[in-house]
């Protein structure tokens, strides 16, 4: 299991600040043709565990923020609102050659997604966990992505994350999967911190740039009022593109709806 501070940038080397992201590239092509769904394919499949999967849409401070963050630079690739997420778990990499996906016979990758669906249907129905609020507390520029940092004040989403091990750890067929697969299962990843991406770099950018473009966020902070997301429901989403480009659709292969929260 890995733990890190912020998104990585798809595996590429650093070169000065940030470094162009291949599938910020690819998305923005995409993109510029009209940006209609499937979008560019991932390296591999991934799998993810999210909450408030979509909760940019028809938010007036997705917008605002977006808009004010692809003017003052072109060189990164804004997300659309409508993929907006905040990762649980990142059980199997789009980007990671090592990760369960990647390395699973079509057999094996069937079983992985059945058994993860299992463990969490489980831990889910076990917690009788209530809809809670994420608190959106700064946004930040770092080398590998934006994001929008968010503080989660009950706590559930750290329950959350602790049901991915747990899950794992009472599951002997996922158990199975791992030892067949040499430790990919266990690659999983946890974020340490709460967040959400909105931006990638689609260019290599040098300390020089990046800070005024630091100056930048340190301004639109300062100027930072806490607002509120609502999570009601759990999915695990089958990512057949990259940062959720994905058609919930046909995508999201289980969505679990959290208890509404008594007045």
């Amino acid at each position: 299991v890995s733990t890190q501070s912020t998104g990585d940038n798809g595996g590429l080397k650093m070169a000065g600040f940030g470094s162009a992201d291949l599938c910020a590239v690819e998305l923005a092509e995409w993109a510029r043709a009209g940006g209609h769904l499937p979008a560019p394919p991932a390296p591999h499949p991934g799998l993810v565990l999210v909450c408030g999967h979509g909760w940019g849409v028809g938010r007036s401070e997705w917008s605002v923020l977006t808009d004010r963050i692809a003017a003052m630079a072109p060189e990164l690739y804004v997300c659309p609102d409508w993929p907006s997420h905040v990762t649980i778990s990142t059980l199997s990499n789009t980007v990671n050659s090592g990760c369960a996906r990647a390395v699973a016979s079509r057999a094996q990758d069937e079983e992985l997604l059945f058994r993860w669906q299992e463990a969490f249907q489980d831990a889910i129905q076990a917690t009788e966990l209530e809809e809670f609020e994420l608190l959106a507390t700064r946004v930040e520029l770092t080398p590998g992505a934006v994001i929008v940092h968010f503080h989660d004040p009950t706590g559930t989403l750290k329950i959350l994350r602790n049901m991915v091990v747990e899950g794992f750890e009472s599951s002997p067929e996922l158990q199975e999967l791992d030892r067949q697969l040499d430790g990919a299962v266990t690659k999983f990843h946890i974020p340490e911190i709460v967040h959400s991406s909105l931006a990638r770099w689609m260019e290599d950018v040098d300390q020089t740039r990046a800070d005024q473009l630091l100056s930048e966020f340190e301004r639109i902070n300062s100027e930072w009022t806490v607002w509120a997301v609502r999570v009601r429901s759990i999915r695990l989403v089958d990512e057949t593109s990259c940062w959720l480009h994905v058609d919930p659709a046909r995508a999201v292969l289980q969505e679990w709806g959290l208890r509404p929260r008594e007045q």
